[in-house]
């Protein structure tokens, strides 16, 4: 056993009060030790399988790190690899679309910015200020992908 748990539970977890989450930071064991963005049930079951699912019951969280080789992590040790995904995810895979409504990729963000083409990138805006999208479900962060794609866009734009 590990000199550093009590009773199998590791030292971080094991003087937590009842129902109390530990920080979301990918676990270094297995991933990168960054932190995490929060993701509902719904996110994760869009991407997915039960066998997946089950690893994280409590919902997760989606690690940021594009090189990381985690997807989606909880407090209590359950991950899910970029290989388990039910389909490619932005920025784990940068040929993935960065925008899943639109099925932009990051690579026609930057088309659109160096031919000076800003109505796709408008209509992203747009749709996050309306709360339209499917971002939640299309989304493997959960999250609009308005302000990534307007920095991939401003850096490459040139007027």
């Amino acid at each position: 056993m590990d000199h550093r748990a009590v009773r199998g539970v590791p030292m971080s977890q094991a003087f937590m009060k009842e129902g109390e989450v530990p920080d979301p930071t990918c676990p270094p064991s297995q991933g990168c030790g960054g932190s995490g963005d929060a993701v509902t049930k719904e996110t994760l079951r869009s991407y997915l399988n039960a066998e997946a699912l089950a690893r994280l019951p409590n919902g997760g969280y989606f690690c940021t790190t594009p090189d990381c080789p985690v997807v989606y992590f909880d407090g209590w040790g359950g991950v899910v690899k970029v290989a388990e995904l039910a389909r490619p995810a932005w920025p784990k895979n940068a040929s993935a679309p960065i925008c899943a409504c639109l099925s932009m990729t990051e690579e026609d963000v930057i088309a659109d910015a160096e031919n000076g083409i800003r109505d796709r990138v408008r209509e992203i805006v747009y749709r996050a200020e309306d709360g339209g999208g499917e971002c939640m479900t299309a989304a493997a962060s959960g999250r609009s992908c308005q302000l990534e794609v307007r920095k991939i866009f401003q850096a490459h734009y040139s007027p």
